[in-house]
Parts: structure tokens; sequence; C-alpha cells
């Protein structure tokens, strides 16, 4: 979500102060919650977590809830909680471990803190007689908040409110105002809904090519060629700015060059013809424009402006841009006392910051404390560490090299499934006083180069199926460490992970495949990352191999009737749940659009994973992958492409993943369903979305879950 979007998502409420209202933008805190795991049942049950946020005592009393409890895996230890609090407030957390048997823990309490708000921001008072003209942004504002008869006209305008040290100058430039900036000018300048169009969300602004082509220019400040204007953004000689817009054609241009503008008004505040600008090749993609300027000597102000000299032959297209913003530029120089900081900066007497964050053009140049600078999902104390130890260490042979996403040309990706061993160490079967079977299992895994994607590991999800009628028996989630290195060469085998799992279930089944030993048992196994999950491989042991011999790997099932596998990982790769790009998700109005263009902090409408209760549920996650795919038809002509283990609700089964269905079978969803036909796609692209709450969306109007762990 981008920054104006996530101020204003933060909500503005009216506090009173002896009787008098006062408007306040409250920002979100973030609570940081890390938790380990204190066994209470065996580790192979452990379903995973639920974690609460609450105040006072009790972690059972719901209407004291802080936030709406989060279940997690069995290999997450880490949630990091959005607060909205317009007070301090004495915040408790809890978790619980829950287990595959239907057992849970006793909640254990994991401390509490005082969770205050000091970012929150008066926007007004009720006496504005002394309020600068234009310096209260009116979107922030009802018309009931403005109650005294002191407000002039002058003191209101549409400019955006400048929080320190510069906010987006483009008046809606990031189309956050939706349909309530359509007939305002400029911030509805050109601005239409299409989200397929959109760089992000659902608006964009759009300039269509006329007949006969010609100048098409849009300015999004006002003054020149717009309804709106000028004289809005104030500089003097030396004043910096920096502007960007993301741009593209809908279709390829005959006159494909296009410029982007600073125009610098006079002392009239009227565009005077000094300019800044930089050109651009318009394409069918979104490309980002840079611009950064100067204020020229006698200037006043300044407008952005972006303009094309359309041929005749471009007519009927158009072009897209969205994005757009800029800011005026800031140095030390011009700061008090040439330093930036949180106003709880602190440091120890060595010069060690203990608390919040400082900008200083003297000495160091950024410091911050422990724990107070996160990029993505990962504080930097975790990634310091690793480097440290990775350069220093303890001494030569204690040295490790750590390698992090892999491959620093590829940003993660699905772990390769081909690097994977399995061997069987013991089995034993009970015929009597009781049938009971328990089979141990080792399993390697031996990187070979930077591409295989070994780090970042989370767990193996083991599927088990005995060689009769390929009967499942069962499911594990075994975790698996976050990989080190002890030697730099990735295939040394001394960078092989070993694991041990014990297999218990209530049946007379074999470890080995052989004359005489009866109901033996096969692998489907799965490898699950940070980056993506492996493909699926079968691991079957070889008839007349005895214990500790590598079984068998096959990308089909050695059962008929048995799920197939699908080889294959490492770079470039990808799992989990995912949908074809152009698969159509139902928002929260019931509109639908191609999953492409879902973006985190959308809603869409779907129901519960567990009561199947309709209602509209936020995106929090959305990525693109390439993977295999599999093809889903209905008997009414819909389509729906996705992943093989996509898991859709099947009417009387539950959870199905789209490689096990078959004709004839109802699916649900706020459109069910009659499957007609199912088949293999081949490799493509693919949309993994992730919905709080719910962890559910419709895709062609069947229920679609996602996440791809059986439930």
């Amino acid at each position: 979500m981008r920054s104006r979007e996530q101020e204003e998502a933060a909500g503005v409420y009216d506090r009173e102060v002896d009787g008098v209202r006062s408007p306040q933008l409250v920002k979100s805190r973030y609570l940081d919650i890390r938790w380990t795991h204190e066994e209470v049942l065996p580790a192979h049950l452990l379903a995973g977590f639920q974690v609460v946020v609450y105040e006072g005592s009790d972690p059972n009393n719901t209407d004291s809830y802080l936030l709406e409890p989060r279940k997690f895996g069995p290999s997450e230890r880490r949630w990091v909680a959005p607060l909205k609090l317009k007070l301090p407030t004495e915040v408790q957390c809890a978790v619980q471990a829950l287990y595959t048997n239907g057992s849970q823990s006793n909640w254990r309490v994991l401390g509490g803190s005082v969770v205050a708000d000091p970012d929150t921001l008066t926007m007004a008072v009720a006496d504005l007689s002394n309020v600068p003209t234009g310096s209260v942004y009116a979107r922030h504002m009802s018309a009931s908040s403005v109650t005294s008869a002191a407000v002039a006209a002058a003191a209101i305008s549409f400019t955006h409110l400048l929080l320190p040290p510069t906010d987006n100058l483009v008046p809606n430039g990031y189309s956050e105002a939706g349909a309530a900036a359509l007939g305002q000018s400029p911030e509805g300048d050109r601005l239409v809904e299409e989200p397929s169009s959109a760089k992000e969300g659902r608006w964009c602004r759009k300039l269509p090519v006329p007949v006969g082509g010609g100048f098409v220019g849009l300015n999004f400040i006002g003054g020149y060629r717009s309804t709106a204007p000028g004289g809005r953004i104030k500089c003097t000689a030396g004043d910096q700015f920096y502007a960007e817009a993301w741009v593209k054609s809908s279709a390829a241009l005959a006159q494909s060059g296009a410029t982007l503008f600073l125009l610098w008004e006079g002392a009239s505040g009227s565009y005077d013809g000094q300019i800044t600008s930089v050109a651009v090749t318009l394409t069918t993609g979104y490309q980002r424009v840079k611009l950064k300027g100067t204020c020229p000597a006698g200037c006043t102000g300044v407008q952005l402006y972006f303009e094309l000299n359309a041929v005749g032959a471009d007519a009927g297209k158009a072009v897209y841009l969205d994005a757009i913003s800029m800011r005026k530029m800031v140095t030390f120089d011009l700061l008090v006392a040439n330093t930036l900081q949180t106003s709880n900066y602190a440091e120890d007497g060595n010069g060690v910051p203990v608390a919040g964050a400082k900008l200083d053009n003297v000495g160091t140049a950024f410091k911050a404390a422990g724990g107070n600078v996160q990029i993505g999902s990962y504080l930097l104390d975790t990634p310091f560490f690793r480097a440290n130890q990775a350069l220093d260490g303890t001494s030569a042979a204690g040295r490790v090299h750590y390698r992090g996403s892999n491959n620093t040309g590829v940003r993660g990706g699905a772990p390769l499934i081909d690097r994977l061993d399995v061997q069987c160490t013991d089995y034993f079967r009970y015929t009597t006083p009781i049938v009971h079977s328990w089979l141990v299992h080792h399993f390697f895994i031996q990187p070979s180069s930077i591409d295989d994607n070994l780090d970042a590991l989370r767990y193996l999800k083991v599927d088990y199926y005995s060689s009769v009628s390929a009967t499942y028996r069962g499911t594990r989630y075994i975790t698996l460490a976050d990989r080190k290195y002890a030697a730099a060469v990735d295939g040394n085998a001394v960078n092989r992970i070993a694991i041990t799992h014990t297999f218990q279930y209530p049946a007379a089944l074999s470890g080995l495949y052989g004359q005489n030993l009866g109901e033996y048992v096969a692998l489907l196994c799965e490898v699950h990352g940070v980056y993506g999950v492996s493909a699926s491989m079968w691991f079957t042991p070889t008839f007349g191999a005895g214990l500790g011999i590598n079984f068998a790997k096959s990308t089909t099932s050695p059962f008929s009737g048995a799920p197939a596998g699908g080889g294959g990982g490492g770079s470039g790769g990808t799992g989990g749940t995912c949908v074809a790009p152009e698969t159509l998700i139902t928002l929260e109005d019931g509109q639908e659009v191609p999953a492409a263009s879902i973006r985190p902090g959308m809603r869409v409408l779907t129901q519960h994973e567990d009561t199947r209760r309709v209602g509209t549920f936020e995106v929090t996650a959305a990525s693109s992958h390439r993977a295999a795919r599999w093809r889903v038809e209905l008997t009414d002509g819909r389509v729906l492409v996705a992943t093989p283990n996509h898991l859709v609700y099947r009417r009387f089964a539950g959870w199905t993943q789209v490689r096990a269905l078959r004709p004839g079978e109802l699916l649900e969803g706020l459109r069910p369903g009659l499957v007609r036909r199912v088949a293999p796609e081949g490799e493509g692209a693919v949309v993994k979305l992730t919905v709080h709450g719910a962890r559910t969306y419709e895709s062609a109007g069947l229920l679609s879950h996602n996440i791809k762990q059986p439930i």
C-alpha cells in the first residue's frame, strides 16, 4: 500500500477536549510478537498456534480483544501486529499451541507493554482564525468538524497537508480519492476506473489519442492547459523538486515519444516558458519516469505536466499514467541543528542508540536502535548478526557461510525437490495384541548449486500412502532448520541436512518393499521455504532393497488412483495455491477483476474457511510466479486454471486439490458449478493471494483456499 493510502487507511477520529472537537489522524503502531514452542504433546502432532492481543488479564475474554485472533502454521514464531490506538493502552499477548488431534495447550501470556501513539497529528483546533491559507487538506475533515465562524474560505484548499519533511504535492497523485475526485480539477482530470490498466488499485489517468493526432497533455497541479489555476506550489530560486510517474500505452504507438515537464512559474504565478524535462519512449508495459529540477532565478512556483505529440495513425489508442508524485527535496542543512530524528531518540554513554533513529550530516550519518530498522518482514538485527558471523566466526574451523536468499541474481524461488533423498532406517509391525506400526525415515537435503533455493527452509510436508489400493495414511509437517553452510562449496557433503522422523499408524505397515514383507508405504513429499514451495515428488522403497537405501524418486504415482507429483523447482519456480492471472476474483462490491490486478489492501467478497459465512475480507499479500498449471472446465462453460494443489470446496467432501477433481463433482462458491473435465495445462504464470481472516477467495465464482495444506 502506498504512503498516502496508508495514512488515510489509519483513519481520522474526533477527540473532544473541554467540549471542543479536535479532528486527529491516527497512525498504525506495530507490536512485534515472538514465541517459542513449549511441547505439551509430541512435536509431530503440532498443527500450529493461535495468538491473541487483548486488554486486561483474561485471554479467553473475546470482548477484550484488540485484534482478530490469528492462526499460524507449525513452523511460524512471529507476528507483527498493527494497532490503531487513540490513547496509551496496556496490551497483553497470549499464545496457545493447536494439535492435529483436536487438543490445545493452555494460554501462555507473552508479556505486556504500554503502546502509545506519539505520532498522533492534531489536524485542526476549534479556533482556526490564525490558520494559514491553504494549510488544511479538506479531504481529511468532514463538513461538521469545521464549526468556528472564524474560518475564512481561503483557509481551506485541496492541496495535501504537508507532513515533514514533505509529502506528495500532486493532488490525488496516487488516485487514492477514487470516485470522490471526479469532476474536480486537477484531482479528477482524466481520472478513470480501469483496474486492468492501473499500475496499482482501480483508478488511473487516461489520455486518449484524438482523431488526427496532435498534442495531448495533462497538468497534474493546475495552471498551464488546466481548468484549475496555477500558483499553488510556491518556491524560490534554488529549491529542488523530484517528480516521477508510471506511464504506458494501451498499444504500440507509431509516435511513441513523450515528455514529463517541470514548468516554472514567473512572478505573475503563471508558466513563463522555463522548463526542466525528461523524455520517455512509451511501451505497452508500465515504466517509471523520474525527473529532478532546480527552481531558476526569478521563478516563484512550479507545475508538473505530461505531454505527447500524437500522430493520426494512433487515433483510438491511449496513454495511461499512475502513481504520480512530486516532492520538494530537503537537505540536512535546512533542518535544525543539521539533524532529523524521532522524538524518542536516545543514546547510552558510549554513543550507542538505545531508542528511535537519527539522521545527521556530522559524524555517523544514520543511527538506529536495535529492532528499529525493518526491510519487508525482516528486522535488520538478524541479518547483521549473520553477516558478522559469516565474516568473522570464532575460528577458521568454526566460520560459516550464509547465503540468505540463495542466488543474488534471483530473489528466492521454490526449493528444488530433486535435492531431497529418503531412506527407511527402521520399522516394526505389531499384529498382536494390537495392530500397530511405526516407520523411521531419514530425510536428506544435499545442495548442489546456489540455484537450488534451499536457504530459508521452513518445513517438509509428507503424505503417507500404503500399497494396498493406494490408501492415504496421513500427512506430517516436519520442521526444517534454516540452512547454514559448513563449507563454502555448495555441493560439499558437510552441507547436507539430515532429519529423522517416526511415523506411527494403527495398521500393519512395512517400511520396505519385498517378498513377504506385506503392505509397504510410499511418501509424497514437498519442501516449503520462505520464497515458495517445491513441486511434489514420490519416494518409493526399491523392491528387495534393505534399510538405509535411498528410495526411488518419481513425479508419477507408484499406485493407480494416487495423486501425481511434479518434479522440478529451483530458481524461477514457485509453489502454493495459485490461480492464472486472468482468473476473475470477486471484490467486496460484487465486481469481478483479474487476479493479476489484485493488490494488498483490496477487499474481496468470500466465505469464511470454517463457518462458510459470506463477508468481505482484506487481501494482505499478492505475488506473481510461474508454476505447473491444471485446467478445470465446468458444464456451464466456465474455466479455472490453477496450480495442481490449488484447493476448491467440493460438496459433501470439503477442500479438494484441483488435480484430484473428477467429472460430475459439484464445486461450492458464490456461483457453484459441475466439473466437466480436468487436465494438465503445462507451466505458466500464476498469482498467489493471501486473504486475512477468511483465508479464502472466490475464483471464477468458486470458493478457493489461499493455503495448500489439507484442512
